[in-house]
């Protein structure tokens, strides 16, 4: 739940309480969201500005964040922006989810100074936080750019208000704006706020969880329903096989009388007392012989099978009772208010171990070249950024090697073991980086079976230097061009690396 205009116009007065003071630091508590902390007349404050789709708010916070260890580029520029500049006012644009903050610092020794200005989109799906210059120019943006409402938000154009709302609502009263207790117990607005958007968001999160789960055992339910009806069809068909020998052996009287095109036959059935006449089915395509024929094979085959199939009906139809069951569970544990996210997070989890949520939904096809929603690597980035990709498989190896890496792009593998390709992305005539290089390499020992070792060699060329010739199994390639170098496994590294995990 994103705040709304009525809820920022109501804790635009505890957002106003640094006004005058200075801006002393900025830390990043996720990839959507800045806390700015600012001194002024002996206190400290701070505001949090979150850009995060779905959770977009504004309000005062009375402790410093919990930072990751890379902060984006666009907190890094605040930094350098804003720490030291005096916060000269804090408005709500249009009475609308938009909210400035103007500031004002020296720049020089020689005491010249400049106003900058952040502003913060707070609109549901397009919000953004944007650093203006004094000409109202972007001079950066936490998250990449959209165009709304006809303007351009790229860096280095102007930044102009939305188009204004249709209705002004700041006069709602505040109860009415928060939809509950008016204030928090320490008086303040703003905790309110951050504690119903919070709840808001855990409950959005919690109903988006419960109905992804439901849609995806109702899909696999109804998968198992669908087999479960198509393994009866072979059990009846298993069933009727002596009908067809007997069928095939009335047919042999008939020779001479047959005619090829019919689509059934009356021969007398020797089986029955007193030998009435009984219609036999016909393939019209084919001649007496082949129907014979064919009713002989249908008999063998289902016959022979007819043990399998009923082994089949059994455990299919207790995959669909273990379906329905896993169904009555999560149902029952949705329409449990009390228990939040994680709890249905793990359920879906525990069944997707059991195999009982079917395979995860698909993304649309790409073209040629492309990976779809299965894709057959992991992704990675490297310190400085760099995407690199690690295989899942002897067949997702191949899949990564031979049609998803360019021919510049770096390939890796541990020398003579058994493991994962991986691939840096480069563009051409680019160079990994040493702290890349040395990323990816602990990726391809790490996934290898010298994972335990103490030093693992890896190979590194590029990856048009890699072959397949035709009759070598899944994931095992010829290598040319290539180097050597040992990695020594750091824990440290691998943290950093699947914290970072796309």
């Amino acid at each position: 739940m994103t705040i709304s205009a009525a809820q920022l116009h109501h804790v635009l007065p505890e957002l106003s309480a640094p006004v005058g003071g200075v801006a002393r630091k900025v830390w990043c508590q996720d990839a959507e969201t800045v806390v700015i902390g600012f001194r002024g007349e002996g206190q400290d404050h701070r505001i949090l500005l979150s850009a995060s789709p779905g959770a977009s708010r504004a309000h005062a916070v009375a402790r410093k964040p919990v930072q990751p260890s890379e902060p984006p580029a666009f907190v890094m520029l605040l930094r350098k922006t804003l720490v030291g500049a005096r916060l000269l006012s804090v408005g709500q644009v249009q009475d609308d989810r938009l909210l400035r903050l103007d500031f004002d610092r020296r720049v020089d020794a020689e005491g010249s100074r400049a106003r900058f200005a952040l502003v913060a989109e707070l609109t549901a799906r397009q919000s953004n936080l944007y650093l203006l210059d004094g000409e109202g120019v972007i001079l950066g943006r936490l998250l990449p750019g959209v165009a709304s409402g006809g303007r351009s938000l790229e860096v280095w154009s102007p930044w102009e208000p939305p188009p204004e709302p249709p209705e002004r609502v700041r006069e709602r009263a505040w109860e009415d704006a928060l939809g509950l207790e008016a204030m928090a117990a320490d008086g303040s607005r703003s905790r309110a706020l951050e504690a119903h958007l919070v709840a808001s968001a855990a409950r959005a999160s919690r109903e988006a969880a419960g109905r992804e789960l439901l849609k995806r055992l109702r899909r696999h339910l109804k998968a198992l329903e669908r087999r479960v009806e198509a393994v009866g069809e072979d059990v009846q068909r298993a069933e009727e096989a002596a009908a067809w020998r007997r069928w095939g052996e009335l047919l042999q009287s008939a020779y001479g009388r047959a005619v090829k095109g019919s689509s059934s036959l009356m021969v007398p059935d020797y089986y029955a007392e007193g030998m009435p006449e009984v219609s036999v089915p016909l393939d019209p395509t084919l001649d007496l012989k082949g129907n014979i024929e064919r009713y002989f094979r249908l008999y063998r085959k289902y016959k022979s099978a007819e043990e399998t199939i009923l082994e089949r009906l059994e455990a299919v139809e207790g995959a669909r009772d273990a379906a329905q069951a896993a169904l009555a569970e999560a149902e029952a544990l949705i329409a449990a208010e009390d228990e939040g996210p994680e709890a249905i997070e793990a359920l879906a989890e525990r069944l997707e171990g059991q195999g009982l949520l079917g395979r995860p939904p698909q993304g649309p096809p790409g073209r040629r070249g492309e990976v779809g929603a299965a894709l057959p690597y992991r992704e990675f980035a490297s310190r400085s950024g760099r995407v690199i990709l690690v295989g899942k498989g002897g067949k997702a190896n191949d899949t990564l090697t031979l049609k998803v890496a360019r021919g510049n792009d770096l390939w890796l593998h541990a020398r003579d073991l058994a493991g994962a390709h991986v691939v840096v992305r480069l563009e051409r005539g680019a160079e990994a980086d040493e702290q890349t290089l040395l990323d990816a390499a602990t990726l391809a020992a790490h996934y290898s079976k010298g994972r335990r070792d103490t030093l693992v060699d890896v190979q590194v060329t590029r990856a048009k230097n890699v072959r397949k010739p035709k009759g070598l199994p899944p994931g095992m390639v010829t290598v040319a061009d290539a180097r050597t170098i040992a990695v020594r496994i750091e824990e440290a590294r691998l943290e950093r690396l699947f914290g970072g995990q796309r």
